[in-house]
């Protein structure tokens, strides 16, 4: 095989040519089966041949999926570091993508730069929208955490105000390009996917700092649009479904006794999630919560004792907590608003 292709090891190329395909057919099938397969392909295709730099990138991907975010991380910084020539923008930029799905205040510290730099220095038009798409991420992400803390309130309305600056200019972009094309649906599906967070969050914020009711349903309204127009753009999204379930979680808390059925609108966006991505743990924590709720403690304790089990998203007091309540078959939840 020609060096021009990556690499000169004909049995190399064929499996990262292999595992290419299977990767993009669990994109589309969410089959964790092909996603496992992809995986064995492209690092038996890296092993034999460690300069194959399209094999270390493709294989980075899938260590991503898989909930190896670390693995997937070293992977990155590996080929920033020993191939810079090789795709430096799109290698730079799925690299700050996997410090976000560490989901910590370090790793979007991380994050942050990387993305940056993209907007700063990358001539390509598409990776500048992609970065400015990541930069409205990693601000929707740092609002996570602050939600709710009245003496967060000046960080909250900063936030708040990058998310829209990065999401509009990434936005803009999309606008002036001739056309659709699988860059622009990846910046679209994550600015919509960005404000549906900062909406979902100002609408907990509202709720927990006691504000009227309609506050906090008006956020999830305009949070739910977003979170649909993701969907619409990028067909049967992980993250996007992973958002919604969140979503009817918090509508739940805040609506009257008899909307158990937002429980259940939860309980299926997890169900789907946790099927597609079974190494990762928070899909197994939000359902674990939505079971005890439902007062399924078998169901809840499995999910919960599986959310320890995996790839770590979750702080392992949070699950900890919730597994007590569940052994406890305690259906009970502190934030819900009486009436």
């Amino acid at each position: 095989m020609k060096r021009d292709l990556g690499t000169s090891d004909d049995r190399a190329f064929a499996l990262a040519h292999e595992g290419s395909i299977l990767l993009d057919r669990y994109a589309e099938e969410h089959d964790v089966g092909l996603l496992r397969q992809a995986e064995t392909h492209l690092r038996a295709a890296a092993e034999r041949d460690p300069s194959f730099a399209f094999a270390l990138f493709t294989h980075g991907a899938a260590l991503e999926s898989l909930g190896d975010v670390q693995a997937a991380i070293d992977r990155f910084d590996h080929l920033r570091n020993r191939f810079p020539d090789y795709n430096p923008d799109l290698v730079t930029y799925n690299l700050a993508t996997a410090h976000l799905c560490l989901y910590r205040s370090s790793a979007y510290d991380q994050a942050e730069p990387l993305f940056i730099e993209l907007t700063q220095e990358s001539t390509r038009q598409d990776v500048r929208m992609l970065a400015f798409a990541g930069l409205a991420t990693v601000y929707a992400l740092r609002m996570v955490k602050i939600a709710g803390r009245p003496d967060r309130e000046a960080d909250i309305r900063s936030f708040q105000a990058k998310i829209e600056d990065y999401a509009d200019r990434a936005g803009r972009i999309v606008q002036e390009r001739p056309q659709r094309d699988w860059y622009a649906d990846e910046a679209q599906w994550q600015i919509h996917n960005a404000r549906g967070i900062k909406h979902m969050y100002l609408a907990l914020h509202d709720f927990k700092c006691d504000r009227p009711r309609i506050a906090s349903e008006t956020q999830f309204d305009l949070a739910q649009r977003e979170f649909e127009s993701s969907l619409r753009v990028s067909p049967r999204n992980l993250d996007a479904l992973s958002n919604l379930g969140t979503l009817h979680l918090f509508r739940w808390k805040v609506a009257p006794a008899d909307r158990d059925d937002l429980l259940e609108e939860s309980r299926k966006m997890w169900l789907i999630v946790v099927r597609a991505r079974p190494e990762m743990s928070f899909g197994h924590f939000r359902l674990g919560q939505v079971e005890r709720r439902r007062g399924d403690f078998v169901t809840a304790r499995d999910a919960l004792n599986r959310s320890l089990s995996v790839f770590q998203e979750v702080e392992e007091a949070e699950v900890r907590k919730e597994l007590a309540l569940a052994e406890a078959s305690d259906s009970s939840d502190s934030d819900r608003r009486a009436g």
